[in-house]
């Protein structure tokens, strides 16, 4: 849970139903209540009466008694919206394809969500056969690239935010984010994708 999650404001149970949302992944062939509740830990009861809610309002789909469940129309909706706040991904599009077929590599977007990078936009080399990334998977915050391109963009301020979030996670992990912050800041810089202000 976010380091705000003790604020009176906060809704356990709205956080808990989306948290159930983003426990689809691209390659799933739809989630059992089971698999649900061992993907975000939130006990099979409460998953249970969650995704008969979010069933109810569109959110998920569920078949058979036995079936699976899938996302909805409603979080299909709720994707295409999301989708075109983002209008600077297709006006950098034809940039990043060149960059994908010039250098014969997956180039991609990817934003931060929650402790994990989600791509948002992938580009592949032309007439490429390999396996690659899919949008909307998501990659480890401290050992994928766009994670450590992420944490070395940060300012001072940000990053003291980034860490006030991670709640209680262990000093061993906070010290190594700022090592992997320190280490990416000095590789953006001696690439020059940025420069320091006198």
């Amino acid at each position: 849970m976010p380091a705000d999650a003790s604020d009176k404001r906060f809704a356990n149970t709205l956080a808990r139903g989306l948290t159930i949302l983003r426990a689809f992944r691209p390659t799933d062939d739809g989630l059992g209540n089971l698999e649900i509740s061992e993907r975000t830990g939130i006990p099979r009861p409460t998953v249970s009466r969650l995704t008969f809610t979010l069933c109810a309002l569109g959110y998920l789909t569920h078949g058979r008694r036995h079936d699976k469940y899938r996302l909805g129309p409603a979080a299909l909706a709720l994707g295409n919206i999301a989708a075109a706040s983002f209008a600077f991904v297709e006006i950098a599009s034809p940039v990043m394809q060149r960059l994908a077929d010039e250098t014969g590599t997956l180039t991609a977007i990817s934003i931060k969500d929650d402790q994990r990078m989600l791509l948002t936009r992938a580009w592949r080399p032309v007439n490429s056969s390999a396996i690659w990334l899919d949008v909307g998977y998501r990659m480890p915050l401290h050992t994928s690239s766009s994670g450590k391109a992420y944490l070395g963009a940060l300012n001072d301020e940000e990053f003291a935010r980034f860490l006030e979030s991670q709640g209680d996670e262990p000093a061993e992990l906070l010290a190594e984010f700022a090592a992997i912050r320190l280490a990416a800041h000095n590789e953006i810089l001696a690439d020059g994708y940025t420069q320091v202000r006198a």
